[in-house]
């Protein structure tokens, strides 16, 4: 029997803030309305990390907190569970375009490793994470999303500080939406499938199940919103791709590498042979604070691949608000996959967690 491998972390975020206009507010004049640019920024309202926001508006904007960013965000740790999320500064009388707008997320952790069946896996790694989500917005319909990441590339072999770090472009896409239910999209992004990756809450409750997250393809898809007030919001999507191997692929600082045909893995294969189909609901109104998730994916074997990869994901979470400031989450999901990485093995991940938010602090258990 296998001596079980203990794993202590301690991780310790970095508080950013900033919630300045850096332009003077003046009264709006009705014969001559000055439109020189203001930069706005934004805090995570409970502290645990930092978002800032960038934007252009004229002095004849108004500015309101109290609409949720609807951007697509993976959390590694970063992002809150539960009742606590990102606000924006929304421009309330029109906004203006082109803009700049997006998200910075810093985190500095400390990994001990303390028992381990090698001994040389026994390691201390100090380190930094960043993430990086600009979105240039070129109409109201139009726009680039991009996500840069800085973090380590390798694992550590010794005991580490701040080494191994790269700076690597994650997604780089193009967005466009022909109309209030209907968008397509085209270039480097994380097709959507499974969820537990994104939402799975704690510092490391992504860890283990961000395998079976399709990070890094290039390709394009569409996504359809449709539901009522009497059945919810729902969104159907899909898209086909296949694995980045572009020049960036790589990475800044510590190189890891860019990947090639010859590596293999599932998708790999510079063709549009590979897919995924996922339908995502919420808003239901008899189930309050439900949200649901199904996902299907096919990615077509690589080089020196023994088949096509294909699996499914069912996912569910559940939350309660407690109060004003308290908030309990329940989240699950179990997503078998055949043929995993173009291998003859067949996994089944299966993740949960709950989370305790109350006012500034928030309690996790998660594994997977």
């Amino acid at each position: 029997m296998r001596r079980a491998r203990v794993v202590a972390r301690v991780a310790v975020m970095l508080m950013l803030a900033a919630s300045a206009v850096m332009a003077e507010h003046h009264p709006v004049d009705q014969e001559h309305t000055s439109h020189d640019d203001q930069i706005g920024a934004t805090c995570l309202d409970f502290g645990d990390a930092c978002k800032i926001g960038f934007g252009t508006l004229g002095h004849d904007r108004n500015l309101e907190r109290g609409r949720e960013s609807s951007r697509d965000r993976s959390s590694d740790g970063l992002s809150p569970p539960g009742g606590s999320e990102f606000r924006d500064i929304v421009f309330s009388e029109g906004e203006s375009f082109p803009r700049i707008e997006g998200d910075v997320i810093f985190r500095i952790g400390f990994n001990n490793v303390y028992e381990a069946e090698q001994p040389r896996a026994e390691t201390l790694d100090e380190f930094v994470e960043m993430i990086a989500s600009p979105e240039f917005r070129l109409t109201e319909d139009l726009s680039i999303r991009s996500e840069f990441r800085l973090e380590t590339t390798a694992p550590p072999e010794e005991d580490r500080r701040f080494q191994d770090e790269g700076l690597f472009v994650r997604s780089l896409y193009a967005r466009y939406a022909l109309t209030d239910r209907f968008a397509v999209h085209a270039g480097k992004f994380t097709p959507s499938y499974a969820i537990a990756s994104l939402v799975t809450p704690g510092m490391y409750g992504n860890n283990y199940n961000k395998e079976i997250e399709l990070i890094e393809r290039v390709g394009f898809g569409a996504e359809y919103t449709f539901g009522s007030a009497a059945s919810g919001r729902h969104t159907l999507s899909a898209s086909t791709f296949f694995e980045d191997t572009s020049i960036l692929s790589e990475s800044l600082g510590s190189n890891r590498g860019r990947t090639t045909l010859d590596d293999g893995g599932a998708s790999n294969t510079e063709s549009f042979e590979s897919f995924t189909v996922s339908l995502e609901g919420t808003d239901l109104p008899h189930a309050p604070g439900f949200t649901y998730k199904l996902g299907f994916v096919y990615e077509a074997a690589g080089r020196g691949d023994e088949a096509d990869e294909y699996g499914i994901a069912i996912a569910a979470m559940q939350s309660w608000q407690l109060g004003d400031e308290s908030s309990f989450v329940v989240i699950g999901e179990v997503a078998p996959l055949w043929n995993f990485q173009g291998t003859a093995d067949t996994i089944i991940y299966s993740s949960a967690g709950v989370a305790l938010q109350a006012g500034r602090w928030t309690g996790v258990v998660s594994g997977t």
